[in-house]
């Protein structure tokens, strides 16, 4: 088993500087509720145009156009964060993982593995007999109106935990800590949602090791977008599965969960709260560790630190003593920086 080498896009980030973890996790909290009200302004609205016309407060349920719009507005969530790591952090779009290179490729890929991560893990399910699947009838306008959404939700919660907060942590820690703690802070961004349980916390941890691992072999963060849209889509608009307890939207097929065996299911969470779902993610984690090889998406290129032309991403390792070898630019130089 290895860990992932440090990606371009790591050591590219890198050269702007980097702060212990503890001061990372403070600053990754200001942004993220930053993030959570730009979302929130037009997920109010809609909150407000659905009260007038159910004229309920608290509607008892929402319909498909409030979800969608919902999952739209997910990205002004990626606006702010990349706005922050462009003004504030003075990183390139590039370091978060934003990669021109081979990026349709990586894309689909990454579409492609979302896509059966979470089948299998439906399988399992149908294989336990803790689900059935039934077809049904179904609006493909606002089917397809739902994946526009998902592929905007995924792409802002991988922008937010991987490509700015992984990629943060990672510049002046270990690769190891930066992984797991961004993952914690993703599991805990679901919390509060309907029907939690720790084995559904748990699984939302080993989702976000699972792509943080991801991004890191395939060095940008197009894969793990698609992944994570397509793992949501497929699981809400494909199954009819709840979304880690957010409900399920229109789709062909309906899935019933066994009552009598929500630990393989995960209940009213959805499938992301059994045990199906922590052997697929388990096993995914440890192909990627075992299985999977480093893959830059292109050769590091020069990038000065502290503004000095001399020293550049590729003669510096913020972490190279991890492999016991020595850096050929100065700390000092990064301190600066």
């Amino acid at each position: 088993m290895s860990m992932p080498k440090r990606p371009a896009m790591v050591r590219e980030a890198a050269a702007k500087g980097g702060k212990k973890w503890y001061l990372e996790i403070l600053i990754f909290i200001g942004v993220f509720v930053v993030a959570m009200v730009a979302e929130g302004i037009p997920t109010f609205v809609l909150q407000l145009i659905l009260s007038i016309s159910t004229g309920e407060l608290i509607p008892t349920e929402y319909p498909d156009w409030y979800t969608v719009g919902s999952l739209f507005a997910t990205g002004l969530g990626t606006v702010v964060v990349i706005l922050f790591c462009r003004f504030v952090q003075k990183r390139d779009i590039r370091s978060i993982g934003f990669r021109k290179e081979r990026a349709a490729v990586e894309y689909l890929v990454g579409a492609a593995v979302g896509t059966v991560l979470f089948a299998a893990a439906v399988l399992i399910c149908v294989l336990t007999g803790s689900m059935t699947l039934d077809p049904q009838r179904f609006a493909v306008g606002v089917w397809l109106l739902y994946l526009m959404g998902f592929l905007i939700q995924g792409m802002s919660e991988e922008v937010i935990c991987r490509g700015y907060f992984m990629v943060s942590l990672a510049r002046k820690n270990h690769l190891a800590v930066a992984v797991f703690v961004s993952s914690l802070a993703f599991s805990l961004m679901h919390i509060f949602n309907s029907g939690v349980t720790f084995l559904a916390l748990f699984n939302i941890l080993l989702f976000g090791v699972f792509a943080a691992l991801y991004v890191l072999r395939r060095g940008n963060l197009w894969g793990a977008c698609a992944m994570h849209s397509l793992w949501n889509f497929v699981q809400g608009n494909v199954f009819g599965i709840s979304v880690s307890g957010t409900g399920a939207g229109v789709s062909p097929l309906a899935a019933t969960a066994n009552e009598q065996r929500t630990v393989w299911n995960g209940g009213a969470f959805g499938a992301e709260g059994g045990l199906a779902v922590t052997i697929v993610l388990t096993v995914g984690i440890l192909l990627v560790l075992f299985v999977m090889k480093d893959r830059e998406a292109d050769a590091p290129q020069e990038v000065t630190v502290s503004g000095d032309p001399s020293v550049n991403v590729e003669g510096y390792d913020p972490f190279a003593m991890e492999n016991g070898v020595e850096n050929d630019a100065s700390d000092d130089s990064l301190e600066n920086g």
